[in-house]
């Protein structure tokens, strides 16, 4: 399904200078107020630090507005940008080439005069460096040193700049020079650019306002070969002012603001995921942690802006953002969840033994169940911050769990990460191909008697398949049942029983898929709505549940799908048999539901039109085990009502036009096969009946075996298909 929705917009790293997410400005009210007070006939070096993303050019762009407001103008306010310079040259030059603009720029007569001799100053700088560059040698910043000027005259640097400080002392104006991430720069560049500020651009009526992470600062100031760099610093910086750490509640109002901020098909199923408790639990449990910046929080916005709107209908936006944010702030333990998702999520219905109302797990279970959980616990704990092993506590229950391998029940519904489907949808960012979305499933099944007919014909039409609709109600029907349901299972049947005879008519070798879909899902259903007072869920019998409700049902086509499931219930140490836990005595418990199916069908059974459903090869091989008399009757019936006829014709067409999906249906053929041992007389009775018909044995054998469904038969046999 398409979305008609608009691009989203998303969000850029840069602050607003209007914005003030973190209560910033009285702070920089009183870096302004320090700056402003202070004695100016030396050069300031303020620092505002903070880790990248924090706030810092937010807070560098409200102090130039903040001075300019103060002083009206009267001041000059510069930025400098090192990270477009590539050496320390370059630097040197181009930050006497602010301090030049600022004398030179005819508001102050008095700064004119010195225009020539900062410029000799600089020239001289330049001097020097291409001199020592020649020479071989590094020249140290500030150091004092004769340099020929073009004149043929040499001038001593340390005189000239003097000079320059001296006639600035007298000015009645003063030059901010902004410096923005620093850290971003290479440890040379960094280490320049502060040895400029510090010993070569250091003049009375000169402010330097310079932002970096002092961390980062520390590491550049070692790579430059500068041990203890915070003291290096405070030589520097007259005033490093660290920004105030963001509390829980700023984070929480970031939160907010950003999920306000998304587009409508971002928030439209907030209320119907409960989104509001998962997102307050999720914050308190290692997303607050988590969120380092105002920047993480844009950038896991922009993050979920990539989704298209059908993830959002399917997956909490809780889950979303929490997913976003561990791919962001911590790769390891994200890559590792990728890696090892299986082991993390879950589409399991919880342990049979758990919904029979037993208490305790068997013993090879709880082995298998602890060792899951160590292995889980090994990986978090091994690859994922503090922080994020909060959140994946909550996000995935199976960490910390000793109840079961499987995830809380309602994760599909309340949009969960933790299952499967989820999972996989959020990291994707999309649905499995040809999915129907979960929503749109809850909504067929909010449609009762007619109406919901007419609204899964409607999805049928939208494009979505058959298979696709019964995989989407076998997620939500066993968790978000309507009461009624008889209406659901009887459409069903009928839009499954026409499905399959249109596919087998077709020659397709999945004629029945879809009929299994539906067992299984009336199977979990129903057993999922037996519950006691208290909630717990009550044991169940499928056996007894399908004689009671679908005995009436003329076609038996799901019978088989029926046994299966039957059978895998049954397959457990205790059976439920008779609406008591006792030892499942698998020949006792198959006549019983055998007959039961039976009961009052014989007609229907014995005059061969049971053959034409789909898998009925199945059960007549279970009925050849437990109840031969009826099994034989009914491939009586079969060659007397010309079944075989119809089948032989069946079996030479499709081989005649090559499809090889027929071909593969006949699988394994046996000579021992129950009906073969029971019924020598089988095949000499049904060959007679189709000599009548010209057909070659070989093509009998084969419409023979396929009431078993279990026969193959070479290929290279129907070269010649009529032929012996």
């Amino acid at each position: 399904m398409k979305s008609d929705h608009p691009v989203a917009k998303f969000r850029a790293d840069t602050s607003n200078a209007h914005e003030d997410e973190l209560h910033l400005r009285p702070f920089v009210k009183r870096i302004a107020s320090a700056i402003s007070s202070g004695d100016d006939s030396e050069t300031w070096v303020v620092s505002i630090e903070a880790p990248w993303g924090r706030g810092k050019t937010w807070c560098m762009d409200e102090l130039k507005r903040q001075l300019i407001d103060q002083f009206q103008g009267a001041h000059r306010v510069e930025d400098f940008n090192p990270w477009l310079l590539s050496d320390h040259r370059q630097i040197v030059q181009a930050l006497l080439g602010k301090i030049q603009a600022w004398v030179s720029d005819g508001t102050v007569t008095a700064l004119k005069e010195i225009g020539k001799d900062l410029r000799d100053f600089a020239g001289a700088l330049s001097g020097a460096y291409a001199l020592a560059d020649r020479v071989g040698f590094e020249l140290p910043l500030g150091e004092p040193a004769n340099v020929p000027l073009g004149s043929g005259k040499s001038v001593d640097l340390e005189k000239l700049k003097a000079k320059v400080i001296r006639t600035l002392k007298g000015a009645n104006t003063r030059l901010f020079v902004f410096i923005d991430d620093l850290d971003r720069v290479t440890p040379d560049e960094f280490v320049a650019t502060i040895r400029t500020i510090k010993a070569v651009a250091d003049f009375p009526h000169v402010t330097y306002v310079v932002a970096f992470d002092a961390q980062i600062a520390d590491e550049q100031l070692k790579n430059a070969g500068i041990g203890r760099g915070a003291e290096y610093l405070d030589k520097v910086i007259q005033l490093r002012a660290p920004l105030p750490p963001i509390t829980k509640q700023q984070k929480q109002v970031l939160f907010d603001q950003a999920i306000a901020g998304l587009p409508p098909y971002a928030r439209s199923s907030t209320e119907l995921h409960s989104y509001a408790a998962r997102a307050r639990k999720l914050f308190h449990s290692g997303l607050a942690a988590s969120l380092r910046t105002p920047r993480d929080v844009k950038r896991i916005v922009n993050r979920l802006l990539l989704l298209p709107e059908q993830v959002f209908c399917d997956v909490n936006l809780a889950d979303l953002f929490a997913l976003a944010t561990i791919e962001l702030v911590d790769a390891k333990m994200f890559a590792k969840l990728v890696e090892s998702a299986s082991s993390f999520v879950s589409n399991e219905i919880p342990h049979e033994t758990q919904l029979d109302g037993l208490n305790r797990l068997h013993d090879v279970d709880g082995d298998r169940l602890s060792a899951h959980r160590e292995f889980l616990q090994k990986v978090v704990n091994e690859n994922s911050k503090p922080a994020t092993r909060q959140l994946l506590h909550l996000l995935f229950p199976q960490i910390w769990s000793e109840a079961s391998r499987s995830n809380a029940p309602f994760d599909l519904l309340a949009g969960h990460i933790a299952h499967t489907r989820n999972f996989w949808v959020a990291l994707q960012g999309m649905l499995p191909d040809d999915s129907i979305p979960i929503q749109t499933v809850r909504e067929l099944l909010r449609s009762t008697g007619a109406d919901f007919e007419h609204t899964l014909n409607l999805q049928l039409t939208a494009g979505y398949s058959l298979a696709k609709i019964l995989d989407g109600l076998h997620c939500v029907l066993p968790y978000e049942r309507p009461q009624e349901r008889s209406c659901i299972w009887d459409t069903l049947l009928r839009q499954v029983r026409a499905d399959s005879l249109e596919r087998e008519a077709n020659g397709s070798a999945f004629a029945n898929t879809s009929t299994r879909k539906l067992i299984s899902i009336i199977h979990d259903t129903e057993r999922f709505a037996r519950s006691n007072e208290r909630g717990d869920l009550l044991p169940f019998s499928f056996r007894d549940w399908v004689a009671e409700n679908l005995s009436e049902q003329k076609s038996l086509m799901f019978w088989p799908s029926v046994f299966l499931v039957c059978f895998e219930q049954a397959d457990r140490p205790l059976a439920l048999v008779d609406g008591s836990l006792r030892p499942y005595e698998p020949e006792i418990w198959d006549r019983q539901l055998l007959s039961q199916l039976m009961a009052g069908k014989a007609d229907y059974f014995e005059s061969g039109e049971f053959l034409d459903e789909p898998e009925s090869g199945f059960l007549l091989e279970k009925m050849a085990t437990i109840l031969p008399t009826t099994c034989e009757k009914i491939v009586d019936g079969g060659v007397q009502g010309e079944y075989f006829d119809r089948l032989a014709t069946r079996i030479v067409n499709a081989y005649s036009s090559g499809r090889d999906g027929e071909r593969k249906c006949f699988v394994n053929f046996r000579s021992e096969h129950p009906l073969r041992v029971r019924f020598p007389s089988l095949i000499d009775r049904a060959n007679e009946r189709l000599k009548v018909g010209g057909l070659p044995p070989l093509v009998m054998f084969a419409c023979t075996a396929i009431v078993t469904g279990n026969a193959e038969i070479p290929s290279h046999h129907f070269s010649d298909p009529l032929g012996t």
